[in-house]
């Protein structure tokens, strides 16, 4: 047996059980180099629901993951200072639901939602005080309100998701139609305009006559 105990990452993902346990070396060396990344979405997506901790996570990585598509498209030096403080750990914003064994004990001790919530900061602050990133905001085209906002405002926007316009919370949430999505379901089912046929069938065809003399 190890002479530490680990955290069981089944025991951690099923039942949120963040007691560490004695193990075999061979688990033990396994735990300490494991590269695999769990897919929390696939193995227990309930667990969002379940565990305040892991919805404050989702939601960071969610604010982070819409913050990276601002900060990829502006300079390079931004790009730069943003994958400093996340390597080698780029699945972070990259993908939503994705932990490393490592981040299980960050998760326990609070360490992984300090470090990306300083991220999400550092994200944000560039984002609202960059002239290129900043122009890449929305308005609510329900109130109108000229005042830009953002899809990473998750506290106080709404993000369609099937067409990734934004708007007020307070103006449109899911249980309301998109007005983006119905303008293009209605020209959609616009009927195509009858134009009449070009085509011209052999008896309609004009006749020649040819004089042959």
């Amino acid at each position: 047996m190890s002479q530490n105990e680990y955290l069981i990452p089944s025991r951690v993902v099923y039942n949120w059980d963040l007691k560490c346990y004695p193990v075999s070396n061979k688990a033990a060396a396994y735990l300490q180099d494991c590269p695999t990344l769990l897919d929390l979405k696939i193995l227990n997506p309930r667990i969002y629901m379940a565990v305040d901790t892991m919805a404050q996570l989702q939601s960071l990585r969610i604010q982070l993951n819409l913050l990276r598509a601002y900060l990829f498209t502006c300079r390079e030096p931004i790009i730069e200072s943003l994958q400093k403080k996340v390597t080698p750990r780029d699945y972070l914003y990259e993908h939503v639901h994705q932990y490393s064994i490592s981040d299980l004990y960050d998760i326990s001790n609070g360490i992984l939602a300090q470090q990306l919530q300083n991220v999400v900061e550092f994200a944000r602050n560039h984002v609202i005080n960059c002239w290129l990133c900043s122009q890449k905001g929305f308005i609510c085209e329900i109130c109108n309100n000229p005042k830009v906002i953002y899809p990473f405002d998750m506290g106080t926007t709404y993000r369609c998701g099937a067409c990734n316009a934004v708007f007020h919370a307070e103006c449109l949430n899911a249980t309301k139609p998109c007005p983006k999505c119905e303008r293009k379901r209605k020209r959609m089912d616009l009927p195509l305009l009858d134009v009449g046929c070009t085509d011209l069938s052999l008896d309609d065809a004009p006749t020649f006559s040819v004089n042959i003399n």
